[in-house]
């Protein structure tokens, strides 16, 4: 290899100027330019990149509406500081980290909340303070990532913050993130929730699962919606270890095959079988006739 070019092709004086021209246009009135630049920047140099986009990413810059119209200056800001972050991140994650932690945790940078989920979402701990405050606030789109993105995280001290979160907002996020976390104190408050509110049944019975909450699931396969039935039946014949609880569970199943509806029975059946037990072609009526 020609040691007068640089790893991408170009001659390194000629790399070096091109570098220097895009950082002179760092501060083109034309946003959309201005992105191009930030990215083209950490494709010419990626070690000399780093500290123009920490500047970025640091710095909160209002540029003036153009004079015919546009976003909102605001808004643009938010979107740079973004993406800076996102190159960052690729080019020094470390430093990209350590920049983010320390917007995250002032309030008074109108960037604080995307820093401390683009932070969560790099497994840095350090995100969940300023995450559990975010997660108090009106519900909208970056609450809901923020709640995300503290699932991913699995820690236990996010179970209650999120609990008392959940109330009056977006239900699906919230029983997303706890059935991550995996800790048994969700296990009642997500059965009450099923009591209410079955718009997201599907993932709060899985939660329900994924908490350890057997005696909850065997609950729920006398739910008055069929849909919960199924899905109770469905995630206690998946993988688990039920102790002394399997007798219960199975005795909660074999109920299930006297269910009305066809697809609960039929999936209490394939659940059933999964945990070794044989069930008969003509379980119902079998099942039905031993009761009674």
């Amino acid at each position: 290899m020609n040691s007068d070019k640089s790893a991408m092709g170009l001659p390194i004086e000629d790399k070096c100027a091109t570098f220097d021209r895009l950082l002179g246009e760092m501060k083109d009135k034309d946003y959309a330019a201005r992105l191009s630049v930030m990215r083209s920047l950490a494709m010419t140099d990626t070690v000399r990149a780093v500290e123009p986009l920490l500047l970025r990413l640091r710095q909160s810059v209002l540029y003036p509406a153009p004079a015919t119209g546009g976003p909102d200056p605001r808004e643009v800001d938010r979107y740079e500081r973004e993406v800076a972050a996102e190159l960052l991140l690729n080019l020094d994650e470390r430093r990209a980290c350590d920049a983010l932690a320390t917007i995250a945790t002032d309030p008074t940078d109108p960037f604080w909340a995307i820093a401390a989920v683009s932070l969560g979402k790099t497994g840095d701990k350090r995100a969940i303070v300023p995450l559990l405050e975010l997660i108090r606030q009106e519900y909208s789109y970056p609450v809901a990532q923020a709640v995300l993105v503290l699932g991913d995280l699995g820690d236990e001290v996010a179970v209650e913050p999120l609990l008392q979160a959940m109330i009056g907002k977006r239900k699906y996020d919230f029983v997303v993130a706890l059935g991550k976390i995996g800790d048994n104190r969700a296990a009642g408050p997500l059965f009450e929730l099923l009591q209410t509110d079955t718009y997201a049944c599907h993932q709060t019975v899985r939660a329900l699962g994924k908490v350890n909450a057997t005696p909850e699931l065997i609950a729920c396969l006398r739910h008055h919606n069929s849909e919960v039935r199924r899905c109770a039946a469905q995630t206690l014949g998946g993988p688990g270890v039920y102790g002394e609880l399997r007798d219960s569970v199975i005795s909660g199943l074999e109920a299930a095959l006297q269910d009305e509806i066809s697809y609960v029975r039929s999936t209490a059946r394939k659940a059933l079988r999964n945990l070794g037990v044989k069930v008969p072609r003509n379980y119902r009526q079998r099942f039905s006739a031993a009761k009674s």
